[in-house]
């Protein structure tokens, strides 16, 4: 497995090739088609999901720049914790192509919500409606399953 150094204002980041060669792609679409990629990581707590999506986010961030010269910031104002404060940021974000967008849900904030609540539905109505901002959603959730 080979791995790809990111150089990052926060520390360096490491990525796996194959990894890096299918987000290269699912960038390009981006910039040509206006389409919004959603990157779901799921898996239990403690598995390494926001540590790798911190990697993913730091990688889109830096080829984004190398390769379309597009320079938007990646960094701890791109990770919400909330559905509503996520959700408010990136409808506010809609006018600017290419911002990355990191949610972290816990399952102790998605176990402390109802699925009716206001943060859940205005999240689960944005999610599947972005599509032509050119933004890239990278989204944890605990294993369900």
């Amino acid at each position: 497995m080979a791995l790809i150094k990111i150089p990052h204002p926060n520390g360096n980041f490491k990525i796996e090739s194959k990894l890096a060669l299918t987000l290269n792609a699912w960038i390009d679409a981006i910039f040509k088609y206006n389409q919004d990629l959603v990157v779901v990581f799921d898996g239990a707590e403690g598995a390494g999901k926001s540590t790798l999506m911190r990697q993913v986010g730091a990688y889109c961030q830096h080829y984004m720049k190398e390769r379309h010269g597009h320079k938007v910031p990646f960094d701890i104002n791109n990770i919400k914790f909330d559905l509503a404060d996520y959700t408010e940021n990136a409808i506010k974000l809609e006018n600017e192509k290419g911002h990355i967008h990191d949610l972290d849900e816990s399952r102790a904030v998605a176990n402390r919500k109802r699925s009716t609540s206001k943060g859940n539905v205005g999240f689960t109505n944005y999610l599947p409606e972005c599509r032509s901002a050119g933004h890239i959603h990278l989204v944890a959730l605990p294993a369900y399953h």
